[in-house]
Protein backbone atom coordinates (compact mmCIF):
# COMPACT_ATOMS: atom_id res chain seq x y z
CA UNK A 1 0.00 0.00 0.00
CA UNK A 2 1.37 3.67 -1.21
CA UNK A 3 0.70 6.22 1.55
CA UNK A 4 2.10 8.71 0.42
CA UNK A 5 1.96 9.87 -3.47
CA UNK A 6 4.30 12.22 -3.80
CA UNK A 7 4.11 12.51 -7.42
CA UNK A 8 0.65 13.68 -7.57
CA UNK A 9 -1.10 15.46 -4.47
CA UNK A 10 1.59 16.71 -2.36
CA UNK A 11 4.35 17.12 -5.36
CA UNK A 12 4.59 20.67 -4.04
CA UNK A 13 4.66 20.33 -0.41
CA UNK A 14 7.99 17.88 -0.69
CA UNK A 15 9.70 19.68 -3.34
CA UNK A 16 13.41 18.75 -1.73
CA UNK A 17 12.61 15.23 -1.34
CA UNK A 18 15.18 12.82 -3.79
CA UNK A 19 13.60 9.64 -3.75
CA UNK A 20 11.09 7.49 -2.15
CA UNK A 21 12.11 4.61 -0.01
CA UNK A 22 10.50 1.59 0.00
CA UNK A 23 9.68 -0.35 3.15
CA UNK A 24 10.91 -4.27 2.85
CA UNK A 25 10.60 -4.97 6.64
CA UNK A 26 8.21 -6.22 9.08
CA UNK A 27 5.31 -4.98 10.40
CA UNK A 28 7.11 -3.16 13.44
CA UNK A 29 9.88 -0.90 13.41
CA UNK A 30 12.69 -0.58 15.31
CA UNK A 31 13.77 2.67 15.66
CA UNK A 32 9.57 3.87 15.87
CA UNK A 33 10.36 7.02 13.06
CA UNK A 34 8.31 7.47 10.44
CA UNK A 35 10.07 9.31 7.36
CA UNK A 36 8.62 11.10 4.42
CA UNK A 37 8.45 9.49 1.45
CA UNK A 38 8.90 6.08 2.89
CA UNK A 39 6.25 3.45 1.32
CA UNK A 40 4.88 0.17 2.96
CA UNK A 41 4.07 -3.25 1.32
CA UNK A 42 0.44 -3.60 2.25
CA UNK A 43 -2.34 -2.20 5.13
CA UNK A 44 -0.71 -3.46 8.01
CA UNK A 45 2.79 -2.54 7.94
CA UNK A 46 1.65 0.87 7.85
CA UNK A 47 -0.69 0.47 10.44
CA UNK A 48 1.48 -1.35 12.99
CA UNK A 49 4.56 1.71 12.16
CA UNK A 50 2.02 4.43 12.76
CA UNK A 51 1.03 2.49 15.92
CA UNK A 52 4.73 2.75 16.96
CA UNK A 53 5.68 5.90 16.13
CA UNK A 54 2.63 7.30 18.16
CA UNK A 55 3.08 5.53 20.87
CA UNK A 56 6.99 6.89 20.81
CA UNK A 57 6.51 9.82 20.85
CA UNK A 58 3.42 10.45 22.97
CA UNK A 59 0.60 11.19 20.55
CA UNK A 60 -2.27 9.57 19.16
CA UNK A 61 -4.06 9.69 16.14
CA UNK A 62 -7.41 10.32 14.73
CA UNK A 63 -8.05 10.24 11.01
CA UNK A 64 -10.18 12.57 9.99
CA UNK A 65 -9.49 12.57 6.19
CA UNK A 66 -7.98 9.37 4.26
CA UNK A 67 -5.47 10.84 2.12
CA UNK A 68 -1.88 11.11 1.46
CA UNK A 69 -0.39 11.30 5.17
CA UNK A 70 -3.18 14.01 6.39
CA UNK A 71 -3.87 12.75 10.08
CA UNK A 72 -4.48 14.77 13.21
CA UNK A 73 -2.76 14.02 16.13
CA UNK A 74 -3.57 14.75 20.10
CA UNK A 75 -2.09 14.02 23.47
CA UNK A 76 -2.21 10.51 24.64
CA UNK A 77 -3.17 8.74 27.86
CA UNK A 78 -0.54 8.12 30.44
CA UNK A 79 -1.59 4.83 31.09
CA UNK A 80 -2.61 2.74 28.51
CA UNK A 81 -2.44 3.85 24.80
CA UNK A 82 -5.11 2.91 22.78
CA UNK A 83 -3.69 2.06 19.66
CA UNK A 84 -1.47 -0.47 21.60
CA UNK A 85 -4.00 -3.17 20.62
CA UNK A 86 -2.99 -6.68 21.75
CA UNK A 87 -1.96 -7.79 17.54
CA UNK A 88 0.62 -5.17 18.07
CA UNK A 89 1.99 -6.55 20.97
CA UNK A 90 1.95 -10.30 19.42
CA UNK A 91 3.93 -8.92 16.56
CA UNK A 92 6.19 -6.78 19.29
CA UNK A 93 6.79 -9.82 22.52
CA UNK A 94 6.93 -12.62 19.16
CA UNK A 95 11.51 -12.60 19.12
CA UNK A 96 10.92 -12.61 23.26
CA UNK A 97 8.65 -15.86 22.97
CA UNK A 98 10.65 -17.22 20.16
CA UNK A 99 13.85 -17.58 22.73
CA UNK A 100 11.69 -18.46 25.54
CA UNK A 101 7.79 -19.47 25.08
CA UNK A 102 7.52 -19.98 29.10
CA UNK A 103 8.16 -15.95 29.73
CA UNK A 104 6.08 -14.63 32.24
CA UNK A 105 3.16 -12.15 31.49
CA UNK A 106 5.03 -9.62 33.97
CA UNK A 107 8.19 -9.85 31.97
CA UNK A 108 6.33 -8.98 29.17
CA UNK A 109 5.24 -5.97 30.60
CA UNK A 110 8.47 -4.61 31.25
CA UNK A 111 9.48 -5.49 27.80
CA UNK A 112 7.17 -3.33 26.12
CA UNK A 113 7.14 -1.18 28.74
CA UNK A 114 10.88 -0.36 28.06
CA UNK A 115 10.32 0.18 23.79
CA UNK A 116 7.37 1.27 23.98
CA UNK A 117 7.57 3.74 27.12
CA UNK A 118 4.47 2.35 28.19
CA UNK A 119 2.46 0.07 30.54
CA UNK A 120 -0.20 -1.54 29.37
CA UNK A 121 -2.62 -4.36 31.49
CA UNK A 122 -1.77 -7.35 32.42
CA UNK A 123 -5.32 -8.68 30.59
CA UNK A 124 -3.93 -6.92 27.31
CA UNK A 125 -0.20 -8.53 27.68
CA UNK A 126 -2.13 -11.47 28.38
CA UNK A 127 -3.72 -11.90 25.39
CA UNK A 128 -1.11 -10.92 22.67
CA UNK A 129 0.83 -13.59 24.54
CA UNK A 130 -1.54 -16.25 23.62
CA UNK A 131 -2.21 -14.63 19.98
CA UNK A 132 2.06 -14.80 19.40
CA UNK A 133 1.94 -18.28 20.69
CA UNK A 134 -0.76 -19.13 18.20
CA UNK A 135 1.79 -18.02 15.34
CA UNK A 136 4.34 -19.94 16.74
CA UNK A 137 2.21 -23.20 17.03
CA UNK A 138 0.20 -22.70 13.74
CA UNK A 139 1.69 -24.70 11.52
CA UNK A 140 3.09 -27.17 14.46
CA UNK A 141 1.08 -30.32 12.91
CA UNK A 142 1.95 -29.95 9.22
CA UNK A 143 5.98 -29.78 10.42
CA UNK A 144 5.97 -32.15 12.23
CA UNK A 145 4.11 -34.64 10.03
CA UNK A 146 6.49 -33.38 7.03
CA UNK A 147 9.54 -34.27 9.49
CA UNK A 148 8.44 -37.61 10.44
CA UNK A 149 7.39 -38.33 6.46
CA UNK A 150 11.07 -37.24 5.52
CA UNK A 151 12.29 -39.42 8.62
CA UNK A 152 10.08 -42.65 7.05
CA UNK A 153 11.32 -41.74 3.63
CA UNK A 154 15.14 -41.87 4.06
CA UNK A 155 14.68 -44.94 6.27
CA UNK A 156 14.12 -44.57 9.27
CA UNK A 157 12.41 -46.56 12.06
CA UNK A 158 12.63 -45.55 15.35
CA UNK A 159 12.72 -42.40 17.06
CA UNK A 160 16.05 -40.71 17.30
CA UNK A 161 16.04 -39.70 21.48
CA UNK A 162 15.19 -43.58 22.00
CA UNK A 163 18.38 -44.77 19.99
CA UNK A 164 20.69 -42.83 22.08
CA UNK A 165 19.15 -43.75 25.32
CA UNK A 166 19.41 -47.22 24.21
CA UNK A 167 23.15 -46.68 22.96
CA UNK A 168 24.13 -44.93 26.25
CA UNK A 169 22.65 -48.06 28.77
CA UNK A 170 24.52 -50.38 26.52
CA UNK A 171 27.63 -49.12 27.64
CA UNK A 172 26.73 -49.26 31.28
CA UNK A 173 25.20 -52.38 31.49
CA UNK A 174 28.58 -54.25 30.38
CA UNK A 175 29.52 -53.43 34.28
CA UNK A 176 26.78 -55.24 36.25
CA UNK A 177 26.06 -58.59 37.07
CA UNK A 178 22.88 -60.73 35.83
CA UNK A 179 21.65 -63.67 36.91
CA UNK A 180 19.21 -65.77 35.06
CA UNK A 181 16.35 -67.04 37.55
CA UNK A 182 13.95 -68.10 35.23
CA UNK A 183 14.96 -68.89 31.45
CA UNK A 184 11.57 -69.65 30.34
CA UNK A 185 9.48 -66.76 31.57
CA UNK A 186 12.65 -64.64 31.43
CA UNK A 187 13.11 -63.35 35.08
CA UNK A 188 16.80 -62.03 35.90
CA UNK A 189 18.12 -60.18 38.80
CA UNK A 190 20.34 -58.07 38.09
CA UNK A 191 23.24 -56.71 40.32
CA UNK A 192 24.24 -52.79 39.97
CA UNK A 193 27.97 -52.39 41.54
CA UNK A 194 29.03 -49.17 43.42
CA UNK A 195 30.33 -46.42 41.43
CA UNK A 196 30.90 -42.86 43.73
CA UNK A 197 32.00 -40.78 41.02
CA UNK A 198 29.01 -41.09 38.99
CA UNK A 199 26.64 -41.09 42.80
CA UNK A 200 25.60 -44.96 41.80
CA UNK A 201 25.08 -46.99 44.88
CA UNK A 202 25.13 -51.11 44.86
CA UNK A 203 21.32 -52.54 44.32
CA UNK A 204 19.97 -55.44 43.37
CA UNK A 205 16.93 -55.14 40.32
CA UNK A 206 14.41 -57.69 39.59
CA UNK A 207 13.70 -57.76 35.51
CA UNK A 208 11.09 -59.73 34.01
CA UNK A 209 11.12 -59.13 30.14
CA UNK A 210 7.83 -60.88 29.48
CA UNK A 211 5.62 -58.25 31.25
CA UNK A 212 7.96 -55.79 30.58
CA UNK A 213 8.96 -54.83 33.71
CA UNK A 214 11.84 -53.58 36.24
CA UNK A 215 11.97 -52.63 40.00
CA UNK A 216 13.83 -49.41 39.07
CA UNK A 217 10.25 -47.98 37.32
CA UNK A 218 12.25 -46.87 34.27
CA UNK A 219 10.94 -49.67 31.76
CA UNK A 220 7.65 -49.40 33.42
CA UNK A 221 7.04 -45.89 33.02
CA UNK A 222 9.20 -45.10 29.49
CA UNK A 223 8.17 -48.33 27.88
CA UNK A 224 11.63 -48.79 26.38
CA UNK A 225 14.12 -50.76 28.14
CA UNK A 226 16.29 -49.63 31.03
CA UNK A 227 20.04 -50.44 31.50
CA UNK A 228 18.65 -53.54 33.89
CA UNK A 229 17.05 -54.60 30.92
CA UNK A 230 19.41 -54.23 28.38
CA UNK A 231 22.42 -56.43 30.90
CA UNK A 232 19.56 -58.88 30.70
CA UNK A 233 19.28 -58.93 27.21
CA UNK A 234 22.82 -59.52 26.74
CA UNK A 235 23.16 -62.03 28.50
CA UNK A 236 20.55 -64.39 26.14
CA UNK A 237 22.21 -62.28 23.12
CA UNK A 238 18.41 -60.99 23.08
CA UNK A 239 17.81 -57.33 20.69
CA UNK A 240 16.79 -54.91 23.44
CA UNK A 241 14.72 -52.92 20.46
CA UNK A 242 12.38 -55.75 20.42
CA UNK A 243 11.30 -54.36 23.92
CA UNK A 244 11.04 -50.88 22.74
CA UNK A 245 6.69 -49.74 22.53
CA UNK A 246 5.37 -48.98 19.31
CA UNK A 247 4.52 -45.75 20.06
CA UNK A 248 8.16 -44.66 19.50
CA UNK A 249 7.96 -45.88 15.90
CA UNK A 250 8.33 -42.90 13.12
CA UNK A 251 5.02 -44.38 11.42
CA UNK A 252 3.19 -44.32 14.62
CA UNK A 253 4.03 -40.74 15.38
CA UNK A 254 3.46 -39.33 11.28
CA UNK A 255 0.04 -40.96 11.62
CA UNK A 256 -0.71 -39.00 15.04
CA UNK A 257 0.85 -35.87 13.72
CA UNK A 258 -0.68 -35.52 9.83
CA UNK A 259 -4.39 -35.84 11.31
CA UNK A 260 -5.96 -32.26 11.94
CA UNK A 261 -7.29 -31.68 14.75
CA UNK A 262 -10.53 -29.53 14.17
CA UNK A 263 -11.53 -26.83 16.90
CA UNK A 264 -13.42 -27.55 19.84
CA UNK A 265 -17.41 -26.52 19.50
CA UNK A 266 -18.70 -24.09 22.15
CA UNK A 267 -19.98 -25.93 25.19
CA UNK A 268 -23.42 -24.83 25.26
CA UNK A 269 -23.57 -27.22 21.90
CA UNK A 270 -21.92 -30.03 23.70
CA UNK A 271 -24.00 -33.42 23.77
CA UNK A 272 -25.92 -34.12 26.74
CA UNK A 273 -24.12 -36.92 29.14
CA UNK A 274 -26.57 -39.51 30.66
CA UNK A 275 -25.78 -39.88 34.94
CA UNK A 276 -27.92 -42.91 34.75
CA UNK A 277 -25.12 -45.45 34.35
CA UNK A 278 -23.27 -43.64 37.41
CA UNK A 279 -24.03 -43.89 40.94
CA UNK A 280 -22.77 -42.01 43.58
CA UNK A 281 -21.65 -43.85 46.61
CA UNK A 282 -21.05 -42.72 50.18
CA UNK A 283 -17.21 -42.96 51.89
CA UNK A 284 -17.69 -45.64 54.55
CA UNK A 285 -14.31 -44.55 56.22
CA UNK A 286 -16.29 -40.85 56.85
CA UNK A 287 -19.82 -43.16 58.65
CA UNK A 288 -20.01 -41.96 62.31
CA UNK A 289 -20.34 -45.00 64.34
CA UNK A 290 -23.71 -44.94 65.66
CA UNK A 291 -21.84 -46.26 69.48
CA UNK A 292 -18.86 -45.38 71.09
CA UNK A 293 -16.13 -42.73 70.93
CA UNK A 294 -15.33 -41.55 66.78
CA UNK A 295 -12.77 -42.33 65.01
CA UNK A 296 -9.69 -39.67 64.81
CA UNK A 297 -9.34 -38.77 61.24
CA UNK A 298 -5.82 -37.18 62.43
CA UNK A 299 -3.37 -38.54 59.92
CA UNK A 300 -0.27 -40.44 61.90
CA UNK A 301 3.13 -39.18 61.38
CA UNK A 302 6.36 -40.33 62.57
CA UNK A 303 6.00 -38.27 65.88
CA UNK A 304 3.22 -40.45 67.37
CA UNK A 305 4.24 -42.98 70.00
Amino acid sequence: MHNVDLFQDDALEFLDLPHRRCDRTSSSLDSGEIEVGREFSNKDSFLAALKQHNIMNGVNYNVVKFKSDKFEAKCAVQDDHPKMDSDMLASLILPTLKADPKTSVTVLIANICSQLKYTSSYRKVWIAKQKALEKMHAALFSKRAASYKGQMQGGHVWYAKVLREINKAKARANTMHIVCHDRDNLWFRVTEFDRPNQGIIARQYRAHLRNKTCDCGVFDALRYPCTHVIAACQNLRLDPITYVDQVYKIEYMYNMWRHVFPPITDERKWPPVLLSPFKLLPDRELHRKPKGRPCSTRICNNMDT
